[in-house]
């Protein structure tokens, strides 16, 4: 059988082994990647706080009490199929294109429950835009069923250097749109459009560097195994998600979207800092599931990263916890147009980064 190959000559399909001078390379992965994702962080920060000057936390409420709810997209459309990818032994073509077309099925439908549901969602916050707020923002769970299995053969070849220049640049496409749009008037349709644009960039990015395309499904055992195997992350991970979650619903049916809006913005810095962490997961998945017959170095590597993280990860959000205390209005982080609110949420939710 022929696989199909990356630019680097490396096989996306086959089996699944560790190369030469595997620890390198995975560190130089992890490096690469965290840059990556670094840059996004500034990207998202900068844009954050310019949009925040420009928009209204009311703004931002409205659509955090959608996110709120249909933010599930990514976690549950790809049936956590993209991990089930880079840790199998073997795969085929035909098995990915079993995933693929699975995945977009679910997205789909997904799309039409999401948008079929925005008048209900409307009237639990009392709020009317919310109804067009959802029926755009649903589109979501299409773009990303066609990031889905494209990432993870990116992933799979290890291929972190292509996957993090694709992210950075529709991060950056998608902040400026949605600085324009800002701009021009069109309010919360800014916060809207922006994830949309995101995936939809993403897509169009991976695809053009994966290059390879999804053709008749083979349905196999090892199929069957991978939506198992990843319905079990899902399980764990939608659990994850409501309990994040679940506050901005309260807070966004309490105190409106006003309300919300400060909240969200502190969150958004957070979230950013704390997602720099969480992306050594896709480098993490890769490099230690090619050492799964080497059990001795796959626990080394596995202490290793995991001390290195916390040397690191920890300090920082303690810094970060100390330097938006809100001792007075001057001394607080400017979030949106009350800047002592989002000073104190943000620093309440750092403490948490170093449990996290």
């Amino acid at each position: 059988m022929v696989y199909l190959t990356t630019t680097e000559g490396k096989s996306y399909f086959g089996h699944n082994k560790p190369q030469q001078a595997h620890g390198r390379q995975s560190l130089g992965g992890g490096a690469i990647f965290m840059a990556g994702r670094a840059l996004n962080a500034a990207v998202q920060v900068g844009s954050m706080l310019l949009l925040a000057r420009l928009l209204t936390p009311e703004d931002y409420g409205l659509v955090s009490m959608v996110i709120a709810i249909t933010g599930f997209a990514p976690v549950f459309v790809d049936l956590g199929t993209r991990d089930a990818v880079v840790q199998r032994d073997h795969i085929t073509e035909g098995e990915i294109s079993a995933l693929f077309w699975i995945t977009f099925a679910v997205g789909c439908g997904f799309a039409l429950i999401v948008a079929a549901t925005g008048p209900f969602i409307a009237r639990f916050y009392g709020e009317p835009r919310l109804t067009r707020i959802v029926l755009l923002s649903s589109l979501t769970f299409v773009t990303t069923a066609l990031i889905c299995q494209h990432h993870a053969l990116l992933r799979r070849a290890m291929m972190f250097r292509q996957i993090a220049v694709i992210e950075v640049g529709a991060n950056v496409l998608s902040a400026a749109g949605a600085i324009a749009m800002a701009f021009s008037g069109w309010h919360y349709w800014a916060l809207v459009t922006r994830p949309l644009a995101t995936s939809f960039l993403t897509a169009v990015g991976l695809w053009v560097q994966c290059r390879w395309l999804p053709a008749r499904p083979t349905i196999t055992s090892g199929v069957k195994e991978m939506v198992r195997f990843g319905i079990n992350l899902i399980g764990y991970s939608m659990t994850d998600f409501v309990g994040r979650n679940s506050d901005r619903v309260a807070i966004g049916k309490g105190h409106g979207a006003r309300g919300l809006g400060y909240y969200q913005n502190a969150l958004n810095v957070y979230g950013n800092l704390l997602d720099l962490v969480f992306s050594l997961h896709d480098v993490a998945a890769v490099s230690l599931s090619k050492l799964r017959d080497n059990l001795p170095e796959l626990r080394r590597l596995w202490a290793k990263a995991l001390s290195t993280l916390a040397f690191y990860a920890m300090p920082a959000f303690g810094i970060l916890a100390e330097m938006v205390e809100c001792r007075s209005p001057a001394q607080c982080s400017r979030f949106a147009r009350h800047p002592a609110r989002g000073g104190t949420h943000l620093g309440l939710a750092s403490r948490s980064g170093r449990q996290n």
